[in-house]
């Protein structure tokens, strides 16, 4: 059965390793950042649609709160079918799936409310760039932020991955953020743990993402089609040897 290293933060690792374990792979949780709520109260202003650009927002949001009463029926545009589905669960009402990234997120609203003459609410994270909000902005959007959390970086990797990665014991590493890889890059070199990455596959969500993990000795780097985690997952069985492969 495949081992997995699952780099993205630990609610987001928890619900990728329940996704893995349904496809026959075990799921080693190492988060590289921490997501920690900003509690900044939200603009008072009247909007015309928000855009959700990760899942992690949802995780740090009360849906009981009373700022979000008057925002659960507005166009609510997710950047993926994942952070889609999470946002119907949470309460919102008009989940529109973008399906893509942060471009196909701004050409989704643009083409499904041409005529919008009202602020746009970001909700997301701070010191996480946003290309949806700078693409809608030079449209002549006006895109209000509410940045509801922070992403900390990780000062270490947790004793049992470094274990487990002096031992060959892990077949491949997810990676999600560009960030992500950084902090995971940086943390390897530190260590001096790069060697443990020759017997690794590595799959990122971009090529910004495997840009960032270039410089590691991967038994394989390569990047996913679609900037979707349904692609990274398709990515990696599509790479996993044919011996390690128990995918459904």
């Amino acid at each position: 059965m495949p081992t997995i290293l699952l780099t993205r933060p630990l609610k987001a690792s928890r619900r990728l390793a329940d996704e893995l374990r349904r496809l026959g792979c075990d799921g080693v949780i190492a988060p590289m950042l921490k997501i920690a709520p900003t509690l900044l109260p939200s603009p008072t202003n009247v909007f015309g649609a928000l855009m959700i650009t990760s899942g992690n927002s949802l995780d740090v949001l009360d849906p009981n709160a009373a700022a979000l009463y008057a925002l659960l029926d507005l166009p609510c545009f997710c950047v993926g079918t994942r952070t889609a589905e999470r946002a119907q669960d949470f309460g919102f009402r008009d989940v529109r799936d973008a399906a893509g990234d942060g471009a196909a997120l701004a050409q989704r609203i643009r083409a499904d409310l041409p005529q919008l003459d009202k602020p746009i609410l970001h909700i997301g994270g701070r010191d996480i760039a946003s290309a949806a909000e700078a693409e809608l902005n030079a449209a002549g959007h006006v895109v209000i932020p509410w940045l509801v959390y922070a992403a900390e970086p990780a000062s270490e990797i947790p004793s049992d991955v470094t274990r487990a990665l002096r031992a060959q014991q892990l077949d491949a590493a997810l990676f999600f953020s560009t960030r992500t890889a950084a902090v995971f890059r940086d943390l390897i070199c530190r260590d001096g743990l790069e060697a443990c990455c020759k017997s690794l596959i590595a799959v990122g969500i971009s090529a910004s993402v495997t840009d960032a993990l270039a410089s590691l000795p991967w038994r394989l780097l390569t990047a996913s089609v679609a900037p979707t985690e349904e692609s990274v997952l398709q990515r990696l069985q599509e790479v996993l040897p044919s011996h390690d492969r128990t995918f459904a």
